[in-house]
């Protein structure tokens, strides 16, 4: 590509992207024009593929006249009239205008300059309305280095380079808080009191918490311990004395400003969302995205058009007949904690999507619909029977793992002797695909064993939560006529459960010599192990007739076994079997060994049993062709025991270092918390210190040796500005 620079033809990659002053005036030496015009410390200019910043400008070098700039934009380009922007080092972007370099010249000092280009350029200016997010101009100069990144763009446009960094920063990125006032900082003080009062009055106290409570912001508990009440008194007096300082915010920066007013500007065109498995965010075109959701709404067999909502106040009154006929007073705990919104502001759910963006060869990309059920009429009674059905899936549903760390450590202590497959697999659609009359059934026949339970109570409920998914979207009405709602605090439980009850009748229904060497599931996810190829399509094959709704697809597994060993992706890791491949890399099959030789150690209990299984082990690599020369020294390690009481020591002290780590994080001290306002500067670390009472009785059982955690609250999130919604910060 080639400008006309006043009839000289200059190649583009001669002219934009140079790397130093120099190169730059050498190209524009080309032309006749003046330099001593307007000093600059880097300068934005449009090639035909987008812009590319010059730096490292020196400070007393200048750039062209207006109109020499003004010619690079002329004739037959369609770029003529896009105004070019540079940035200054005290004030940052400024727009070139017409006119605008005779004055800006005179105004000789850097200040001067500044007050002119605020004056000057006023309600023109991007500063105060923003720009076109699909132009290629201009360039911002953020405060800090931003890798793009996580930004999925299906409009089959052209984002602008800011916009693109801007959304790189994430959904949780913060920009800037209220200013903190003295009654803001006293008013988290005194409740981080109130707080710690709590917990001591907890702990000295024949009462426990009970497991369902309502939250009574206005109790006032007791006085605590002498030296609590003096570590009070203490963080009174430092923080009088800190309150002289600052604690203010500073400001948004103007770079941020722009690219909220610009987004702004384009809400009517666009639309922001989130990617699905949290890949970031994807911006659509506001069309494209209507049509995809009204795709997705009109299938009947999933979601019912309804004229109106029905009325809050008679769902509550369903809901207490309900409690009322279990047995349960409107004034017991349970009672109180599932009714405990009844006066308060209640809506019905809002359904929003998610873009399965990983799913890159489905055009267009397939939406996770995700109905939130906060502050709706069943919600606490969603979460009621999460807490309850819980424990019974953590205790009673093997398959069932809340860690990916339980699969790690699996394979880490199991051994195989021959070579297994691995098999991923997943579920296709599987809330909108629950049958609800299916899912009472299977979930009435899995809690009959367990009698303490009251099963009318919990049984009732869930077919209230299942019948009563009403949700608006864009001032339209629907109610979910099958599946379970994603977004409701019962889903997760209820589904495990479900496919748990399929899994059974699964294993029951397949031979035996064909069952997986093991099998885990996280809700609709699965990771097994099998003998043969054969074996792991025959157990998924029976599984997809077990419920006609409910499909794994055959097509879709992902295996891996000797011949191709390319290891199977699961959550957020890769299980890939090692079977001394030179290929793998050298950590891997160093932390394989080690792994096992740690197990070895932690099974064997007399020294010449660990050295006999040492050796069995090294013939095995050896023949599976490890060189000896990277053996020896794994193993040269481990075998440093010099007799049978020193081998029984060392066992010994690490069987006692695994059980106390396994102890601490099972058994998890939840700290102090002392909860912020955004924006306040003051050493709450050194005014919260601990060190004056660290001795005294009270410290151990209610700050567990360590200072209280300051955390913050009150942010402004860039999720919160432009996810599906106009930015509201200005």
């Amino acid at each position: 590509m080639e400008y006309n620079l006043s009839s000289c033809n200059v190649e583009t990659d001669k002219l934009y992207g140079l790397n130093n002053c120099c190169s730059l005036l050498s190209a524009l030496s080309l032309v006749d024009c003046d330099f001593n015009m307007l000093s600059v410390e880097s300068l934005s200019l449009l090639d035909g593929d987008g812009l590319r910043e010059v730096d490292s400008l020196d400070s007393k070098s200048s750039i062209l006249d207006l109109s020499v700039m003004k010619g690079l934009f002329s004739g037959s380009n369609p770029l003529d009239g896009v105004l070019l922007s540079a940035f200054d080092s005290n004030y940052g972007l400024v727009s070139l205008l017409p006119n605008f370099s005779l004055e800006l010249r005179r105004a000789r000092n850097r200040k001067a300059r500044k007050r002119y280009v605020k004056r000057k350029i006023g309600d023109v200016s991007i500063f105060s309305t923003g720009f076109n997010i699909f132009s290629q101009l201009p360039i911002l100069s953020f405060p800090f280095n931003i890798n793009i990144c996580g930004v999925h763009n299906l409009t089959g446009r052209s984002i602008n380079i800011s916009i693109q960094k801007f959304l790189s920063l994430g959904e949780n990125f913060i920009f800037n808080g209220n200013n903190v006032n003295e009654m803001v900082v006293r008013s988290d003080m005194a409740d981080f009191h109130r707080r710690l009062r709590l917990k001591y009055q907890f702990l000295h106290s024949d009462t426990s918490m009970p497991m369902f409570y309502v939250p009574n912001p206005t109790y006032e508990p007791c006085k605590a311990s002498k030296d609590l009440e003096y570590y009070i008194n203490l963080t009174m007096e430092r923080l009088n004395d800190e309150l002289t300082l600052s604690t203010s915010r500073n400001s948004l920066h103007s770079s941020f400003q722009i690219c909220f007013k610009s987004l702004r500007l384009s809400l009517d065109d666009i639309i922001i969302l989130r990617a699905d498995k949290g890949l970031g965010l994807v911006v659509v075109l506001r069309s494209d995205y209507s049509t995809w959701m009204l795709d997705h709404l009109w299938n009947d067999q999933v979601y019912r058009g309804v004229a109106s909502l029905p009325v809050i106040a008679e769902k509550y009154v369903e809901l207490e007949t309900i409690l009322v006929t279990a047995g349960l007073m409107l004034d017991s705990d349970i009672a109180k904690y599932i009714l405990q919104d009844n006066t308060g502001k209640v809506n019905w759910g809002h359904l929003y999507f998610l873009v399965k963006i990983h799913k890159k060869d489905i055009s267009p990309p397939p939406l996770r619909p995700i109905c939130s059920q906060l502050r709706t009429v069943s919600y606490y009674a969603s979460k009621y029977v999460s807490k309850i059905l819980a424990p019974l899936v953590k205790e009673h549903v093997h398959t069932y793992f809340d860690d990916s760390l339980h699969i790690i450590e699996y394979l880490t202590v199991t051994e195989f002797h021959q070579p297994v497959v691995l098999c991923a697999a997943d579920i296709s659609n599987l809330y909108p695909s629950i049958d609800i009359t299916d899912v009472l059934l299977k979930l009435e026949l899995f809690l009959r064993s367990f009698r303490s339970l009251d099963l009318d109570l919990i049984m009732t409920l869930v077919q209230f939560i299942l019948y009563n998914n009403y949700f608006e979207i864009d001032g339209l009405f629907f109610r979910q006529v099958s599946g379970v709602a994603m977004g409701t605090p019962c889903a997760v439980m209820i589904s495990v459960i479900y496919v748990h009850m399929l899994e059974t009748a699964t294993s029951l229904a397949i031979d035996p010599q064909s069952k997986p060497l093991y099998l885990v599931r996280y809700i609709d996810d699965f990771f097994g192990i099998f003998l043969t190829v054969a074996d792991a399509q025959n157990f998924f094959l029976c599984f997809n007739t077990q419920n006609t709704n409910i499909k794994v697809p055959i097509e879709e597994l992902q295996l891996s076994y000797c011949d191709y060993n390319c290891g199977v992706n699961f959550l957020d890791f890769t299980v890939q079997q090692v079977l001394g491949d030179p290929k793998h890399q050298h950590h891997v099959k160093s932390g394989f060994i080690r792994s096992e030789l740690n197990r070895i150690f932690l099974r064997c209990s007399l020294l010449h049993d660990c050295i006999s299984q040492f050796e069995l082990f090294y013939n095995t690599l050896v023949s599976r062709g490890y060189p000896t020369s990277f053996l020896d020294v794994l193993f040269q390690k481990h075998i440093v025991y010099s007799s049978p009481v020193d081998y029984e020591g060392k066992r010994l002290y690490y069987i006692s270092c695994r059980l106390i780590s396994k102890y601490n994080r099972q058994v998890t001290l939840r700290p102090l918390v002392y909860k912020k306002r955004y924006g306040s500067v003051l050493p709450f670390k050194r005014i919260l210190s601990t060190d004056c009472i660290r001795w005294a009785p009270s410290f151990l059982p209610v700050f567990h040796e360590r200072d209280p955690v300051v955390v913050t609250y009150g942010q402004k999130r860039l999720g919160s500005a432009v996810l599906n919604k106009r930015p509201k910060l200005f």
